[in-house]
């Protein structure tokens, strides 16, 4: 069975669910009333989905085979949706709360888009500034270096994105 949240006013819901039908997979909207919920108890009750304002669109591919996610995958991008909070089952995430891993699973999507800016600043300098300002260059390879450690914590990306985008 395959989770699936949509915030409030998605306009991904119906595009998601009927291709997920396509598929013949079956899938369970949750809510925010799930969130405290282990997902072994979210799979086990009935309960439908209360509000959904916490997190953006999330998607729990449980029983997908990772050939079938793919494909799936491909088919949203050809229909314009993009969803970047995925996750499948592990052994470890099974116990966890829903609350608990849409959030792991939103900080490790924000850790990404912050990297991937970074990353598309570092690629097309400021070439104004980059004649002005003699310790830009060297800036910039710091923040290469920062973007290429996997093991860089965001607070430092986000100080690296302030200092870069600052005005000289």
């Amino acid at each position: 069975m395959i989770l699936v949240y949509f915030k409030e006013g998605s306009k991904n819901k119906n595009i998601v669910e009927q291709l997920l039908k396509e598929y013949g997979e079956e899938f369970k909207e949750v809510g925010d009333n799930h969130l405290e919920q282990t997902l072994v108890q979210v799979f086990s009750n009935q309960d439908e989905a209360v509000s959904n304002q916490k997190y953006e669109d999330f998607l729990f591919l449980d029983t997908m085979k990772p050939e079938t996610i793919q494909q799936f995958a491909r088919e949203l991008n050809q229909k314009g949706v993009h969803i970047g909070r995925v996750a499948v089952r592990t052994e470890n995430n099974v116990s966890w709360k829903l609350g608990d891993l849409m959030e792991e699973v939103d900080q490790e999507f924000r850790y990404f888009l912050l990297r991937d800016r970074l990353y598309e600043l570092v690629s097309h300098p400021d070439k104004e500034r980059l004649e002005k300002d003699p310790s830009y260059l060297k800036l910039m390879s710091s923040i290469y270096a920062l973007i290429e450690d996997p093991k860089t914590p965001y607070e430092d990306l986000k100080r690296a994105l302030v200092i870069l985008t600052e005005k000289k």
